[in-house]
């Protein structure tokens, strides 16, 4: 499952900018042709940043810069504000601006991406639906309830299933943290999921599982009682984990997991062991944004990342005790899981079933068996590496304990990042349109980000094919996907996958955009008019 921003910086449109004398010489040099309407060329600054749509979220791509910081609050427990001594300063970027081909190729090559996109879209049914601009996201997960019982910002908003209608059994390849399965048992439908992170999968089952009374009863007497143990739980041979946690809140969650630990109902067990995974974030040192995770004592300052010294920013975010701010959010964390538990004790008449298998093995089909339709958003083509940004919650979860457990995890997963082994992949035309649009020299060009998307989409192709074995004839398919762009080239993957989905037997019935990038007007003056439609976060709708 998968964030787009309505806000995004000079940084994040990197690779679609060059100089404004660039621009000048350009606009002078390269007109368009008498058979062409005239397209405004897109410049370009530096090298490196990449994407411009994450999983929801945007991130610095080929720039090694330090972690950013928490955005500064207002000064309570939890908060880090109030002006501090810059120590260690560093820049944003190290690297110095890489001088491109000529202004003229690139101008060609943008002027040429518009085109094929252009080309592309005039074969599909491409509408605009603002109505679905906060389905898209998962803001409005973080406070329904169920949902909220695990933060999971790459998701989509439940109320997308509304778009659904008269559907009996749902499949969802890309679970999650189970929005579709919740909403589906809600509802009173059957539903079954997929998906290769065993932490996802817990928290699906967790989430998902009928619960009595007396399971709350015994709920809230165990979050209690965890609170009193003595003991503490092994911590994780995990690398580099003193550095994620101050020592006093290492200490204190792993004493509220040896309590946990000792309750005997699995049922319970699991649902403590929920609440526990999800306050481990908010007790560390860091935090996730982007590709991973970031710590919390590196602040943004214009042209570099500054260290706020740990005298000031750890008193300002946990407050005068650490332990005491641990144990405040474990029981915030179990009271909102009481309340929802107290007004779900009623047992839906659905069948929820979820499995721990990646949607890519055309084996895992005999067991999702038959289905009417399917709700899902894979894994964006942004670079995004998920595993490590829930390395916290599968190392201290015990999912995984050696890094080669961590390595087979993404060699599971679709390929959507440099960090999964490629394997075998075919070259589509139309993909290759834009691949070789791409500037040879761009760092991510050099770091193999052809073959990841070749990869990425070859993937789009097995899933399609797979969905279009179990699914009935006439079955609903939506899928929420993201655009993204490298070396200069716009990836329009919502017409790609369409494309795909439509090459495998579905009548893709719209592309339903639900949202554009919104960017600031001197941002809008550079950037190339014919693309900014396409960076955009849509809904593909489908029939089997």
């Amino acid at each position: 499952m998968s964030k787009a921003y309505d806000q995004v910086s000079d940084d994040d449109l990197i690779d679609l900018f060059i100089g404004k004398a660039a621009l000048s010489g350009l606009v002078r040099g390269f007109g368009p042709s008498p058979n062409r309407s005239p397209v405004a060329l897109a410049p370009r600054a530096k090298a490196g940043q990449g994407n411009v749509m994450g999983k929801r979220e945007r991130g610095q791509e080929d720039i090694d810069v330090p972690p950013a910081s928490l955005t500064p609050l207002r000064g309570m427990p939890g908060e880090v504000s109030g002006s501090f001594e810059v120590k260690n300063a560093a820049p944003l970027s190290k690297a110095p601006h890489r001088a491109f081909k000529t202004s003229r190729a690139m101008a060609a090559a943008s002027t040429r991406n518009v085109e094929i996109a252009t080309a592309m879209q005039s074969q599909l049914c491409v509408c605009e639906a603002p109505e679905l601009r906060d389905a898209v996201n998962f803001d409005e997960g973080r406070t329904a309830p169920i949902h909220r019982w695990f933060r999971y910002r790459e998701g989509f908003s439940p109320a997308i299933f509304d778009m659904l209608c008269a559907t009996r059994r749902v499949f969802d390849p890309f679970c999650g943290c189970g929005t579709t399965l919740i909403e589906a048992k809600r509802r009173g439908i059957s539903a079954i999921g997929a998906d290769v992170n065993p932490l996802a999968v817990f928290v699906a089952k967790t989430k998902t599982r009928n619960y009595a009374a007396k399971h709350r009863r015994e709920f809230e007497a165990w979050a209690e009682q965890s609170m009193q143990c003595f003991s503490e739980w092994p911590a994780p041979k995990m690398p580099l984990l003193p550095k994620l946690f101050q020592p006093e809140a290492l200490s204190e969650l792993l004493r509220l997991r040896a309590g946990l630990e000792e309750c005997e109902d699995r049922t319970v067990r699991d649902l403590l062991l929920l609440c526990w995974l999800n306050i481990l974030e908010s007790s560390s040192n860091v935090f996730k944004e982007g590709n991973g995770l970031k710590y919390r004592n590196k602040k943004r300052q214009p042209g570099q990342y500054a260290t706020v010294p740990d005298e000031v920013w750890v008193p300002r975010y946990f407050g005068n005790s650490i332990r005491n701010f641990v144990q405040q959010r474990w029981h915030d964390q179990c009271l909102s899981v009481s309340k929802d538990l107290e007004s779900r004790t009623k047992r839906e008449p659905s069948k929820i079933e979820i499995l721990e298998r990646s949607c890519l093995d055309a084996a895992i089909m005999d067991e999702v068996r038959t289905c009417d339709a399917s709700l899902f958003s894979p894994p964006y083509a942004n670079r995004f590496d998920y595993f490590e940004a829930f390395k916290i919650e599968l190392w201290m979860g015990n999912f995984v304990g050696s890094s080669e457990e961590m390595r087979q995890l993404r060699n599971r997963s679709i390929r959507n990042n440099l960090t999964v082994q490629t394997r075998k992949v075919r070259q589509r035309a139309d993909l290759e349109d834009f691949l070789h649009l791409m500037d040879d020299e761009a760092s991510s060009v050099r770091m193999g980000i052809r073959e990841t998307l070749r990869g990425y989409f070859e993937d789009i192709s097995l899933l399609a094919g797979n969905l279009r074995a179990v699914l009935k004839p006439g079955a609903r398919v939506l899928c929420v996907v993201g655009n993204s762009a490298y070396a200069g080239v716009l990836i329009p993957t919502d017409l790609l996958c369409a494309t795909i989905f439509r090459d495998a037997g579905f009548e893709v019935q719209a592309i339903k955009v639900a949202r554009h990038l919104h960017i600031s007007s001197q941002q809008r003056s550079k950037m190339v008019s014919g693309l900014q439609p396409y960076m955009r976060e849509s809904v593909i709708a489908c029939q089997r």
